[in-house]
């Protein structure tokens, strides 16, 4: 089906392709209009291997076959990465895992993540760059808490339709510790009021998939009407991070009044912490393609909180 559709659209675009060449020349409101023609053109052609993509998983179920793989892309996988080329510290794409994953794309937050990742990175580099990401991290964190909102401001020279800052002090920043007391400090020297709290969970290494064992929590008495930043550099399995969602939730803080605030994450975390808590927004600077068989982050950038701590070598994995 889609190939003759393709088939009719290549003869078309030549046809447009000719046409367009004539309007530039001696009538650029017709160049417009043949423009559009090819981007509608473009956009009816993606939608065609959409549908011809999903008539084939439904034929496949009907016929009961077992054969039918989702692509890539179906699996939330960027394209960029699916094809082998490296895009920089993030090899997927803000939207690859919906709405509530937000995978920041700055120039600053990839230099300093590099620095970050580079074995080679001494010990006081690496606090220095790292409470440097934090800040920025933060940053973007704080603006897409649920109570940011539009906001009409007059400048000294006109009307600027902008956004409002969040109510810091109806915000209490969690912390996975140890590691996310690092990205903690660098939310609460931005967030002047907000309150504090923190979580202990630990994953099992000795078990194969990494459980994680509860061992504290501590959070303020009002934390049920606040909204609550969960903060924790890394998120593998996401054990430690679900953990820390369920003692929120049983303070009575509501799902969707949480926003988790991550340096690197995995494929294989996000989607089980998606599943298990999908009202939980998500901020993160950069996606890695996959864990090991140990349940590392490769390539990730080795034990954040040991390298910062400086107490299990530069170079220690997690």
């Amino acid at each position: 089906m889609f190939s003759r559709l393709a088939s009719k659209a290549f003869s078309r675009v030549a046809s447009y392709r000719s046409s367009w060449q004539s309007a530039v020349k001696c009538r650029p409101h017709t160049a417009v209009g043949v423009g559009l023609g090819l981007f509608g053109l473009c956009q009816a052609r993606s939608h065609c291997a959409k549908v011809d993509r999903a008539q084939e998983r439904i034929a496949a179920e009907k016929a009961g076959a077992h054969h039918y793989e989702p692509s890539r892309k179906e699996q939330g996988v960027s394209e960029a990465y699916s094809s082998g080329i490296e895009v920089g510290p993030s090899w997927f794409q803000d939207g690859d895992f919906g709405p509530n994953v937000v995978i920041l794309n700055s120039r600053a937050v990839d230099t300093l993540l590099t620095r970050l990742r580079d074995k080679r990175t001494s010990g006081h580099d690496y606090q220095v760059y790292a409470d440097r990401l934090m800040r920025l991290l933060a940053e973007e964190g704080l603006a897409l808490l649920p109570d940011v909102h539009e906001e009409l401001i007059q400048t000294p020279c006109g009307s600027y339709a902008g956004r409002a800052m969040s109510d810091y002090s109806k915000l209490c920043i969690v912390s996975v510790v140890r590691s996310g007391d690092i990205l903690l400090e660098g939310v609460r020297q931005i967030a002047a009021g907000a309150a504090c709290g923190h979580v202990l969970v630990q994953r099992d290494e000795t078990h194969p998939e990494k459980i994680p064992t509860f061992y504290y929590k501590k959070f303020p008495e009002d934390v049920a009407k606040r909204t609550v930043m969960l903060v924790d550099p890394m998120i593998g399995t996401s054990g430690s991070a679900q953990a820390a969602i369920r003692c929120l939730l049983q303070a009575g803080v509501e799902e969707h009044n949480i926003l988790f605030l991550n340096v690197v994450a995995c494929p294989e975390g996000i989607r089980r912490l998606q599943a298990a808590y999908p009202n939980v927004k998500m901020v993160t600077a950069a996606v890695d393609p996959h864990m090991n068989s140990h349940k590392y982050i490769i390539p990730g950038l080795g034990d954040f909180g040991d390298r910062y701590y400086r107490t299990g070598g530069d170079h220690t994995v997690a």
